[in-house]
């Protein structure tokens, strides 16, 4: 990402050029057959595919090496793979949580600030392996959906969507995702970035059966699904002190309260809770990936990725 290119992107703000240099070697490959593709820029599903040389891309470990072309690793002393027309391409979809709640941040960046960076990280691997990339921003409804894009110059259009982000409502995953199963179209893998803090249910609680129905619907439509919960830390302990207000979120009132006497039943609540998310991850084969906004984005990235390889690879 040299010269102009990046030029162009040095203003955006969830473009971080250390983060992107630390995951540069990662992929983010599909695990399951989704149209177009097997596992990311591997042979399409199609029979009667075009066997056109396209282009060449480097090698990564899995990759069949009749396909590693030796007179360019003569020139470079590098591995690359020829690629044919008949390697078609995927799309990753981004649904970004834009709710009231994800402002909330005890250190200096937001979960939505995190959200952000993580989605325009990710989406730089998926165009840098010549993938597609949609975003869909929502709170209690659709804001704004980015159609699929494949040019590694897309990453701009999709930092400057997300510094658009104006966080006021509450948030409904359940009503959106069908709306957006209509505009995703073929498979492909969906990436869910939110707290997953839902309070759309009729007694005021997290509607983890919402999100649930989200994920089963996006899984029924056989597309390959991560769900990234960010929460922060002080979420996960409710390490208060002292008496505190605290201002509610979403439409919730304001309380007032003493965390030591209430923490060990807050942390319980929250625990249930994450279990209950990630069973009904583990349900679906979709994968749950617990995003604590005081672990740096490339360090989560590479934790996350290079274990999914290895899964990946497993199953071959």
């Amino acid at each position: 990402m040299a010269g102009r290119r990046e030029e162009r992107l040095t203003d955006r703000k969830y473009v971080v050029f250390d983060v992107l240099d630390h995951i540069a070697s990662l992929e983010m490959r599909a695990r399951d057959l989704v149209e177009g593709t097997m596992a990311g820029l591997q042979r399409s599903p199609y029979l009667g595919a075009s066997s056109e040389f396209a282009q060449h891309r480097a090698y990564v470990p899995g990759d069949d090496t009749r396909h590693i072309d030796w007179k360019v690793y003569g020139r470079t002393e590098r591995y690359y793979v020829r690629q044919f027309q008949e390697e078609t391409n995927f799309v990753v979809t981004f649904i970004v949580d834009c709710s009231e709640s994800m402002r909330y941040g005890s250190g200096d960046a937001s979960k939505l600030d995190h959200a952000c960076l993580l989605t325009a990280s990710l989406s730089y691997l998926a165009l840098r392996q010549a993938d597609a990339v949609s975003v869909a921003l929502f709170d209690e409804k659709l804001i704004s959906f980015l159609p699929p894009r494949t040019s590694l110059g897309s990453l701009g259009l999709v930092a400057s969507s997300l510094e658009t982000i104006r966080p006021e409502r509450g948030t409904k995953l359940e009503t959106v995702v069908p709306v957006l199963v209509e505009m995703i179209g073929r498979r492909g893998i969906v990436v869910i970035i939110s707290d997953l803090l839902d309070v759309g249910s009729p007694d005021g609680n997290d509607d983890t059966a919402g999100i649930l129905r989200a994920i089963q619907l996006l899984r029924h439509q056989r597309h390959e699904v991560v769900v990234m919960h960010v929460l922060d830390p002080q979420e996960l302990s409710f390490d208060f002190g002292g008496r505190i207000r605290f201002e509610g979120m979403e439409s919730l009132p304001a309380a007032v309260a003493e965390p030591n006497k209430i923490r060990a039943d807050y942390v319980d609540i929250v625990q249930r809770f994450l279990a209950q998310t990630k069973m009904a991850c583990a349900g679906t084969r979709s994968d749950y990936v617990l995003v604590n906004t005081a672990e740096p984005v490339d360090h989560l990235l590479v934790r996350y990725l290079t274990a999914r390889g290895k899964i990946r690879e497993g199953r071959r």
